[in-house]
């Protein structure tokens, strides 16, 4: 089994923010003491996060937008919901720091949580 990932201190994006996989797992982030940046339709009421961004998930223009909103690099992206994952992944690539997680399918995002302590 490869090791835990770290999260505290590391910059991450959850796209999909606002369906139940995104409130859990922006909860567990913010827990771990990442600088959550969430990105979705709508705003979860979740405490402790970096910033929202409105944004329809299905539409790349605006995919491309909200993350560039975010900053410079990114050490993670979770998506958790139906989304244009490669639109995502995309607009990701440029701001990826080197070992950076781009997980699309929730239920690796699930697998990828569960092994962090």
């Amino acid at each position: 089994m490869p090791d835990a990932p770290e999260y505290a201190g590391k910059r991450v994006i959850v796209a999909g923010a606002a369906s139940s996989l995104g409130i859990e797992v922006t909860q567990r982030l913010v827990d771990l003491g990442a600088e959550v940046h969430l990105v979705d339709a709508q705003k979860p009421n979740v405490a402790g996060i970096a910033s929202f961004t409105e944004c329809d998930l299905h539409d790349g223009n605006a995919i491309v937008a909200a993350i560039d909103k975010i900053g410079a690099y990114v050490n993670a992206l979770f998506v958790c919901a139906p989304a244009d994952s490669d639109a995502l992944v995309d607009a990701v690539a440029s701001k990826a720091l080197p070992g950076s997680q781009i997980i699309t399918n929730p239920e690796d995002v699930v697998a990828t949580l569960s092994r962090v302590r």
